[in-house]
């Protein structure tokens, strides 16, 4: 009849139709096969070469950052270690107070102010040593001027003002009230704290050390600096 062949032909004309050249229906896959296999190359390829085309690091270069991470974690280990045994000082410091009457306190010798001695310096040494050596005489003085010895801590930092940002702290030492003590002379020309540190050599013959103490009795932090040149 004429009516169903002009329904049929009006049907072909609506499907759906494939170019003949398609790739994908050559092969005989379909495309939800193909970007399955696709996926999977590109897995692979990323496990074989996580860090895409960079070179891959070395077993010398793994023990190296190995090293490192070691010896940041021994650094971050001291300084818990120097403030735990701060916070046991403040402690027994506040257990000490809290005994004292106000008026017994105010008769007890205290750390008023520090001062570096006149012979503080940096002493070279000889042209081919590979370090100076910086030489720290330390005052600590009461509320008379009286030189007196007192516990407490220390920070000595030695700046290159002159260097460039992020390369100008030469030195940077802790010392905890155990270790500092170590370091005092007691004597009728002594009374004082003399520290040596090793000093690396630098081009600026002019360089600024600075020194924080602070005593553990009260908890005052006194600061002082000055321009220290090479000695020669």
């Amino acid at each position: 009849m004429p009516g169903q062949k002009q329904h049929h032909s009006t049907f072909r004309n609506r499907a759906p139709s494939f170019p003949e050249s398609s790739p994908d229906l050559q092969s005989g896959k379909t495309r939800p096969q193909i970007v399955m296999a696709g996926t999977i190359i590109f897995c692979v390829f990323t496990l074989l070469f996580p860090s895409g085309c960079s070179k891959v690091p070395t077993q010398d270069e793994h023990e190296s950052r190995i090293k490192e991470l070691e010896e940041h974690i021994q650094d971050l280990q001291k300084e818990i270690s120097i403030k735990n045994d701060r916070l046991k000082q403040l402690n027994g410091q506040l257990d000490t107070l809290r005994g004292f009457p106000a008026d017994r306190l105010e008769q007890l010798v205290t750390v008023e102010l520090i001062e570096f001695g006149r012979y503080t310096r940096i002493q070279t040494g000889k042209p081919d040593a590979p370090e100076n050596e910086l030489i720290i005489y330390l005052l600590l003085r009461d509320r008379h001027g009286d030189r007196i010895k007192a516990a407490g801590t220390l920070l000595v930092e030695l700046w290159d003002l002159d260097a460039p940002e992020g390369k100008n702290l030469i030195i940077r030492k802790n010392y905890s009230m155990a270790e500092l003590t170590q370091y005092y002379l007691g004597g009728v020309l002594a009374d004082h704290y003399k520290i040596q540190i090793p000093c690396p050599k630098t081009p600026n013959p002019n360089l600024t050390l600075k020194c924080r103490y602070t005593e553990t009795l009260t908890g005052k932090t006194f600061e002082i600096q000055q321009l220290i040149e090479l000695a020669k």
